[in-house]
């Protein structure tokens, strides 16, 4: 059982922006459920692909947290450490405050990664501070991309059965 976070009115529809946030956010911080029940007016269960969507999501989620505090590079200094926290390209930066959003609103999340995808994307070396984290960052923002693309692609699949 799990308390959600956001519940208003006692909502019980993955519909409501809220509910679906609160649900997420608690799968994010535990164990993955066998399956989830919302009660309400109608009491609606959700189990098998369902339960693999957030799965997928909440896995989404931890992932951008985990970059968004990925160390410095091997043998930073602590001058290079003050410079990374004024790059704009840092990992904090490009990856921080993402994976609560992608349960939010995901039409949001989507706009801003990709803005910050782009950024990184167009970058070059004199845009940073450091040519370390400018690598790491775009091949972190890159296996992002990728993680980002099989869950669409999942979701495409088995929510309207079709097969890119």
């Amino acid at each position: 059982m799990a308390d959600c976070r956001g519940c208003k009115d006692g909502k019980a529809d993955l519909e409501d922006k809220a509910c679906f946030s609160g649900i997420l956010a608690a799968w994010t911080g535990g164990m993955a459920p066998d399956s989830v029940v919302l009660s309400g007016t109608v009491e609606t269960q959700y189990s098998g692909k369902a339960l693999e969507v957030f799965n997928k999501m909440s896995s989404l989620s931890s992932e951008l947290e985990r970059l968004a505090h990925r160390g410095l590079p091997h043998g930073a200094t602590k001058d290079h450490t003050k410079q990374c926290t004024k790059c704009n390209l840092s990992p904090v930066r490009m990856f921080g405050g993402l994976g609560p959003k992608l349960g939010n609103d995901i039409g949001a999340f989507y706009l801003e990664f990709r803005d910050r995808a782009v950024k990184v994307s167009d970058a070059e070396l004199h845009d940073t501070i450091c040519a370390k984290c400018l690598v790491l960052t775009k091949d972190d923002m890159g296996f992002m991309l990728d993680r980002l693309e099989d869950f669409v692609r999942f979701v495409v699949k088995e929510g309207f059965k079709v097969v890119l």
